[in-house]
């Protein structure tokens, strides 16, 4: 029996929830892939946070969220400086892409981190296998496209997105786009879970242009108060002035 307090997802992860498959036709694939091209360019950067403390990994779509943690309310948490590409607002995304959910691991089950899957198998795996351990926060926290369940590939013009565990008794798991990071993990004791022999959770966007997270860049840091910064562009607007630059032009 699997103890709450260890969740050992990997179990099923990595086996891709035996008995998956899929079902799309190649007609249907097609007609798929055809949608996505006319969808709208990604409209969120999930934030990758790491707080040493605990030796723990979150990442996050929401700009509230990365604002509270970049301002140190809560405290101890750092950008490690990877980002992934994701949409907010379904209608904006492709056909393709899956809502993402995203599970609390209960601290009254020794738990304190966080759990993401574009599986709706896999989200439901948790939610019925372990209620007392994991609590559902949101079933679309973002969209993103998700890897095929047997070999782990992703489509053309994305990238795969590892999964690896830490297994410990605190679970935590953490999602990154670099073969090397996920080297790195695995040598220190973390294990690769997810889909394909490799464990792949996600399949990121890649970004349009120059910049590392979005189609824009705004290298502008805006703050109020020194080392803090603001919610948004337009809260900062009162206390500086910034310029965007979008496909190599600038924009006042």
């Amino acid at each position: 029996m699997i103890s709450i307090q260890r969740m050992h997802m990997h179990v099923f992860a990595r086996r891709g929830l035996d008995g998956l498959r899929r079902t799309a036709g190649a007609s249907v694939l097609g007609l798929l892939i055809a949608a996505s091209a006319l969808a709208a360019p990604p409209n969120a950067t999930v934030v990758e946070y790491y707080r040493s403390e605990v030796d723990h990994y979150f990442m996050t779509a929401s700009p509230q969220e990365q604002a509270m943690l970049d301002e140190g309310i809560h405290r101890g948490w750092v950008r490690t400086g990877r980002t992934i590409l994701a949409w907010t607002d379904a209608p904006l995304a492709p056909a393709t892409a899956r809502a993402v959910c995203r599970f609390l691991g209960r601290p009254e089950a020794g738990l304190d981190s966080h759990f993401y899957s574009a599986s709706a198998a896999e989200c439901e795996a948790v939610a019925q296998r372990f209620p007392h351990a994991w609590l559902l926060e949101s079933s679309s926290v973002f969209y993103i496209d998700a890897p095929d369940v047997v070999s782990g590939s992703c489509a053309d013009g994305t990238d795969p997105v590892y999964r690896v565990y830490n297994n410990r008794g605190d679970v935590n798991h953490r999602y990154v786009k670099s073969l090397d990071d996920r080297a790195a993990m695995l040598a220190s004791g973390w294990i690769a879970e997810g889909f394909g022999t490799v464990g792949v959770a996600l399949c990121a966007s890649r970004p349009l242009g120059s910049a590392s997270d979005v189609a824009y860049v705004d290298p502008t840091t805006y703050s109020a108060l020194p080392g803090g910064s603001l919610a948004s562009a337009v809260d900062a607007a009162a206390v500086t002035h910034h310029t965007m630059t979008l496909q190599g032009g600038e924009l006042p």
